[in-house]
């Protein structure tokens, strides 16, 4: 499988609870803006929920739309992020690359 290396820069924005299950769950959201430089020429928007307290324990999932280009070449995908820390210690974190926008002269994307 071939890699790609790159850099992106991420703005994250906190966003408000939209409704009262999530305000009285604690449920932090925020909005994501990224852009891609290297051999991925992209920019991405998606969104993260997240629970705890941020440094000893909590988890946060996200997914983000990505557009862009490859070595020339168009396409799409999803990132969908998970992660987990218990008492201070990272016990999973995955970004699954799911392929949603091809063309034919596009590479797939299948990645974990």
């Amino acid at each position: 499988m071939r890699q790609v290396n790159g850099t992106f820069e991420v703005k994250v924005t906190p966003q408000q609870p939209d409704n009262a299950p999530a305000q009285a769950a604690g449920i932090g959201r925020m909005s994501l803006q990224k852009r891609f430089h290297g051999p991925l020429q992209a920019t991405g928007q998606g969104e993260m929920l997240y629970a705890g307290d941020g440094t000893t324990s909590g988890a946060y999932v996200a997914i983000e739309k990505v557009e862009g280009t490859l070595d020339g070449r168009e396409g799409g995908f999803a990132l969908v992020h998970h992660a987990l820390m218990n008492r201070g210690k990272p016990e999973a974190w995955t970004v699954t690359v799911v392929p949603i926008r091809e063309r034919a002269s596009s590479p797939a994307c299948r990645a974990r």
